[in-house]
């Protein structure tokens, strides 16, 4: 007669058995894609809209109001262009098609581009600019290789959209995608079901709760542009050009949307227009009516260059407060919140 041994209990303290991980390669559509080109639509057309509103700013500054019309047209058939140059190369050099890798597992969701093509593109167009000068061609290739791996960890903020009809699922945050995840026919049901199960466990969607940060990314976006107009209609009385407070304002922008990092260089151009205004207004120069008189650029400013002149310091002052703000973590730039509700804490 044989005796089978009493099985001991697992302890209470036993760490889970960790799930199988699920791996696919999957050929993303490109042209057949309405994810897909919806997004190429946003980033043509509001890349052109975005650059056009800034040019009709410095147009409007300069009382070249009449030139607004024609240069909107112009962006325009700009942007029209670029989406259908980027229709054409979607359809004749990817072949309609990107080679992508997914996996879901205990840790998160991961995707990677295994689309030699693509990666080869993104390395060009960095090459290129670097060789050619043109840091908006090296800066796309440069982000479009950052973005060939991404992970999204249950430890983040984000909640599940599912989509049969196209069987992929949609990871968001509070107001826009992380990362879509395309699965095959066979496999949509049960990584669906694994999604719904890690994210239950690390209570992932609880964390994407409350109202869309883009309001604010908005208003500090306005706020930013209003305290750089003065400087732009003080450059001819103070003779300090029309570049630096470009550049303060479109890097002002920038630390609203991108990373705390820019702000540094927002504190710079602020300390230097500063500067520049305050040796402008201290230059000694001789009176056109009475020889020999000489006075300082400041003493013959008119009452309304005066107001602009408080109107632009309180503009610097909010701009360096705001970098300042967003260099101590206080003021989160948008991409930083999402990468921070990618990768949790």
């Amino acid at each position: 007669m044989t005796t089978t041994r009493p099985q001991t209990p697992p302890p209470l303290n036993a760490a889970p058995v960790p799930s199988r991980a699920l791996h696919w390669d999957i050929d993303i559509p490109l042209l057949t894609n309405v994810y897909m080109l919806r997004a190429m639509l946003t980033v043509t057309l509001g890349s052109a809209a975005l650059v056009a509103a800034l040019v009709s700013l410095m147009l409007a500054v300069q009382g070249d109001g009449s030139l607004i019309p024609p240069m909107l047209g112009l962006f325009a058939a700009a942007g029209l262009g670029f989406l259908l140059l980027a229709l054409l190369v979607m359809g004749l050099v990817f072949g309609n098609r990107l080679r992508a890798r997914f996996s879901v597992d205990d840790q998160g969701v991961s995707f990677q581009t295994r689309d030699r093509v693509a990666k080869a593109s993104n390395r060009a167009a960095l090459a290129l600019g670097l060789v050619l000068g043109r840091p908006g061609a090296a800066g796309s290739g440069l982000l479009a290789m950052t973005q060939e791996q991404q992970t999204l960890r249950w430890a983040g903020g984000f909640r599940a959209e599912f989509d049969a009809a196209h069987h992929s699922i949609a990871l968001r945050n509070r107001w826009r995608t992380l990362l879509r995840v395309y699965c095959t026919p066979d496999n949509h049901a049960a990584v669906c079901a694994r999604v719904r199960e890690q994210m239950a466990r690390h209570h992932t969607a609880e964390r994407a709760r409350g109202r869309s940060p883009v309001a604010g990314y908005l208003g500090r976006t306005a706020l930013a542009v209003l305290a750089c107009v003065p400087m732009f209609l003080l450059a001819p009385v103070f003779g300090y050009g029309l570049l630096l407070p470009l550049l303060l304002m479109c890097f002002a922008i920038a630390t609203v949307w991108f990373v705390r990092h820019l702000a540094w260089v927002v504190l710079g151009c602020s300390a230097t227009l500063a500067v520049n205004t305050l040796m402008a207004g201290m230059v000694v120069r001789e009176s056109a009516f009475s020889r020999g008189t000489h006075f300082r650029r400041y003493e013959v400013l008119s009452g309304d260059d005066w107001a602009l002149s408080v109107l632009a310091s309180l503009g610097l002052v909010y701009l360096a407060w705001h970098a300042v703000q967003t260099l101590r973590k206080r003021s989160v730039p948008a991409l930083e919140a999402d990468l921070q509700d990618a990768e949790g804490p």
